[in-house]
């Protein structure tokens, strides 16, 4: 589904015609809560120049899986470690140690890329375009002081997104799949 089908639905089962900037907030913010279970792969080749070991982490990026150099898998070193070879991470910058490379490729999660075009297309499998839909609607419903319709469509909206967990876990190889318990 289009970003402008993903519109038409919403205004459709709202009644109501929103403004394109708040429909479109609400639709990144419902892609933004899919990405926690999504695990929306991204992969960046880092250059790394001499003398600087400071870099900022890629926008967006949630989870750090994986560093791998020509020499191999580095692994996180702990800040106070001076001495050992590989990566450190604290807040949005990543430093590496004592490594020769001139190239790192960092695998991550990163959010899902929010929409911002009428053809735009969620990257979210098909069967689940209509989360930023139920998202977007419940908002809708809340901001016009309808309790019970805002309810129920974001109880709708968690189920969707329980669902897509469902749909990732099934789906991804098994060294990725984080357990999950529920009483």
């Amino acid at each position: 589904m289009k970003l402008s089908q993903i519109i038409e639905e919403i205004n459709k089962d709202t009644d109501d015609d929103f403004e394109f900037t708040t429909l479109l907030g609400w639709v990144n913010r419902a892609l933004d809560l899919a990405s926690d279970v999504m695990n929306y792969e991204q992969r960046v080749t880092l250059l790394l120049e001499e003398g600087v070991s400071d870099y900022e982490v890629p926008p967006g990026m949630m989870t750090l899986k994986y560093v791998i150099g020509s020499a191999g898998r580095y692994n996180q070193i702990d800040l106070l470690d001076q001495v050992s070879t590989g990566y450190k991470r604290w807040g949005n910058i990543i430093g590496f140690q004592n490594l020769t490379e001139t190239a790192i490729d960092m695998y991550y999660y990163s959010y899902l890329p929010h929409l911002e075009n009428p053809d735009d297309v969620p990257s979210l499998p098909f069967q689940f375009h209509d989360i930023p839909v139920l998202y977007s609607v419940s908002k809708a419903k809340y901001q016009d002081e309808e309790p019970e319709l805002y309810s129920t469509a974001f109880a709708e909206f968690n189920q969707r997104i329980r669902e897509l967990e469902r749909f990732v876990i099934r789906n991804q190889p098994p060294e990725n799949v984080k357990a999950i318990y529920q009483m």
